[in-house]
């Protein structure tokens, strides 16, 4: 059976020196005008620890992976939504709080777009492209940029997704169209210069 259409952007794996698997707290301006889904990268405003999503190709330092928010709406009621949804209203005087996955030593899974992933595009850089997110699911669309591969600078391409049993997810994940890829952030926030530089 071959590889499945099913973007879901960034999808967090593990740590890659084996540690614990972390979020942290940031915040979105309310009525930040930009969705932000579960599995987007995320980059500062530059206002204190606010964030926005990464864009395609984006040289701007990517902070992590988007989870979820919590906020009061205008209506006084405490929401947590997967998704934060473009020019949300919040209540007056309040913050909207995000967890976000931001160690520079987190891996992700991500789907390749276009004619997907050869086993010679492992440990060359990529950029993303920006899907459309799901807005019932709250998931994002995002995808690995396969036009990329070999000339973008966000991903660093570790290896093919190893999934051992089709009971996971209804096929094996090989290379090729649609294929899931492991990466890591290959510019950051938290990526010591020396690294980027690498």
């Amino acid at each position: 059976m071959s590889n499945q259409n099913s973007p879901a952007g960034l999808l967090p794996l593990r740590h890659a020196n084996g540690g614990t698997v972390r979020l942290n707290r940031y915040y979105i301006a309310g009525g930040l005008a930009a969705n932000i889904y579960r599995g987007s990268a995320v980059v500062a405003t530059g206002t204190s620890k606010q964030i926005t999503a990464a864009s395609a190709a984006s040289t701007t330092l990517l902070i992590g992976v988007f989870k979820g928010c919590f906020y009061v709406d205008a209506t006084a009621n405490t929401q947590f939504r997967p998704l934060w949804t473009s020019g949300q209203t919040i209540f007056p005087n309040s913050i909207v709080e995000s967890e976000v996955f931001d160690d520079p030593n987190m891996l992700y899974a991500i789907q390749v777009s276009g004619s997907g992933l050869l086993a010679s595009n492992v440990g060359a850089l990529a950029n993303l492209v920006i899907g459309t997110g799901n807005s019932t699911t709250g998931n994002s669309g995002d995808q690995l940029d396969q036009t990329t591969i070999g000339t973008g600078a966000q991903l660093r391409i570790e290896e093919l997704l190893q999934q051992s049993s089709p009971q996971q997810t209804g096929s094996l994940n090989t290379y090729g169209q649609y294929a899931k890829a492991v990466v890591r952030f290959a510019i950051g926030q938290f990526i010591p210069i020396s690294l980027v530089a690498a």
